[in-house]
């Protein structure tokens, strides 16, 4: 089932409120979360912490690629622009080199789907027992937010003068849940909370060492007779 032809308008509103203009994949994503992920979701303890230890696992070898490849090709890239774009934050801008903007762009793009998996597992764990379908799929909708319409960050406005959180992201969650709940929906409230557990998450994704302790040390440089070190920056033992 196809994301309804007035669903998508209020989703494309709400992002046009932000600044925000999504991408190719962003309608069938929606698609796919609310009308086949979420109908078939089921809590499982063994297997949301083998997710979470399968994405783990799939993070740290990307970004161990990356290292190499940042190391190999790009070593005057600061570590700093380097995470920007690893993470999706920035874009690789190297107009000598056009290979080169690919593959940054393929290295940032695949981390996506573990980190999505990293992210959604998550949010099913902290859940509370009552509604760990909600919270997965708020957290889902959040991560399209990201991924798929270009947000930067993960918030919402509240009235100088007091009153209910309000904005982009609350009124695109709210097209989104009305095609899949029944009933009273969220408040703004409740879904400002949700919000702000997400935003906690992926921020202590940044800071947790989820990724490899090596993975922005300043690339080494080559011996003095320009031989250059093999992957890791070590040279050969004599």
């Amino acid at each position: 089932m196809d994301l309804p032809d007035e669903a998508w308008r209020q989703v494309c509103a709400a992002a046009e409120g932000a600044g925000l203009v999504p991408d190719t994949e962003a309608r069938a994503l929606l698609s796919v979360v609310l009308f086949e992920e979420y109908p078939a979701f089921t809590y499982d303890r063994e297997r949301t912490a083998e997710a979470i230890a399968d994405a783990e696992k799939m993070l740290k070898r990307i970004d161990a690629f990356a290292q190499m490849y940042w190391q190999r090709w790009r070593p005057a890239l600061s570590p700093e622009d380097f995470k920007a774009i690893l993470e999706g934050r920035a874009e690789a801008f190297a107009p000598e080199d056009v290979r080169l903007q690919r593959d940054f762009w393929s290295i940032s793009r695949l981390r996506r789907r573990p980190m999505s998996l990293w992210c959604a597992a998550r949010a099913i764990r902290r859940a509370s027992p009552a509604n760990p379908q909600r919270e997965w799929v708020i957290s889902r909708l959040c991560d399209i937010w990201l991924n798929n319409f270009g947000g930067q960050h993960l918030g919402v406005r509240r009235p100088s003068t007091g009153g209910k959180p309000y904005g982009p992201l609350i009124d695109y969650l709210l097209a989104a849940l009305r095609q899949v709940i029944d009933g009273d929906l969220p408040d703004a409230e409740t879904l400002k909370d949700h919000i702000t557990r997400e935003r906690r998450e992926r921020d202590r994704a940044r800071q947790l060492q989820l990724f490899l302790k090596e993975r922005f040390k300043p690339p080494v440089t080559p011996p003095p007779d320009g031989a250059t070190p093999p992957y890791g920056g070590e040279t050969p033992e004599k």
